[in-house]
Formats: structure tokens, C-alpha cells, sequence
């Protein structure tokens, strides 16, 4: 036994397939496919409140700030 999975991009390619699955006597269980969902548009707004809301202020700039808290392990079979 082989469990395939098929993706068709037409309905008439869909209907080709299933009538082939018919009488092949083949198990045939359809599932949709969903468009991915993007939060882009929510992590936006999410940092645009984030940034308005003054929390980072104390940071004047955030690249020498990050070197200065950075703490590097050694890298094993360095030496």
C-alpha cells in the first residue's frame, strides 16, 4: 500500500484525477489548500507600539549596546 499526496492547480485536472482514483478502486480523502496566512501587517503594528511607547529610549544606539552586553562563548576545538 502507498499513501500519495497530489496537488492540481485546475478543476478540470482535479476531476481527471479523481475519476482515474475511481476506478482504480483508490482510497481518496481531499483536503483544501489554504493560502499561508501572513501576521506581517500585526508584527508591525506590533513594533510600531513597541517603539512609541518609549521602552528602548535609554538605548541611544542599539549596535554598541549590543557589543558591550554580547558575551561569546569559545567555539569548541578552537584552540
Amino acid at each position: 500500500m502507498s499513501e500519495l499526496t497530489i496537488t492540481v492547480e485546475n478543476a478540470e485536472d482535479e476531476a481527471l484525477l479523481l475519476s482515474l482514483a475511481k476506478r482504480l478502486n483508490a482510497q481518496v480523502r481531499q483536503r483544501p489548500v489554504l493560502p499561508p496566512r501572513s501576521n506581517a501587517q500585526a508584527m508591525v503594528n506590533a513594533l510600531d507600539k513597541i517603539g512609541a511607547s518609549g521602552t528602548f529610549d535609554y538605548i541611544p544606539d542599539p549596535q554598541i549596546w549590543q557589543r558591550d552586553i554580547r558575551q561569546d562563548r569559545p567555539h569548541p576545538f578552537s584552540e
